[in-house]
């Protein structure tokens, strides 16, 4: 992602928050700029726990489990409801995460995809 933000403030000579979150779900949808060269699948890679946050912990990284959650082949719904039993008794379980339309679009489009490669 950061390589997303790179390239949209050198193209746009601005920071130019359309242009980038267009980079950033080009990136979680298709692995545009991989940083090594390749995309790489993380919920089928790591293999075990991984601790993961965002300055908020609400919108990226509500937006990263739901993804890693699709990755094991959860549907969309099923995803929202986990991520709202995990964040339960929480400090910012009253916030929606993950926090936008564009985010949630993210899982939603990850999970369809994955459904479909299923079938």
């Amino acid at each position: 992602m950061a390589l997303c933000l790179a390239e949209s403030i050198l193209d746009t000579q601005a920071l130019d928050l359309d242009d980038q979150l267009r980079r950033y779900l080009l990136w979680a949808d298709s692995g545009y700029l991989p940083s090594n060269g390749r995309r790489v699948d993380i919920g089928n890679t790591i293999g075990g726990a991984v601790y993961l946050h965002c300055w908020g912990g609400v919108g990226r990284t509500g937006t990263v489990v739901g993804c890693l959650l699709a990755d094991e082949g959860l549907g969309h719904h099923e995803i929202v409801e986990r991520i709202e039993r995990l964040r339960a008794g929480t400090c910012k379980a009253s916030r929606p995460s993950p926090e936008t339309e564009a985010q949630r679009g993210v899982i939603e489009r990850r999970a369809a995809r994955r459904r479909s490669e299923e079938a």
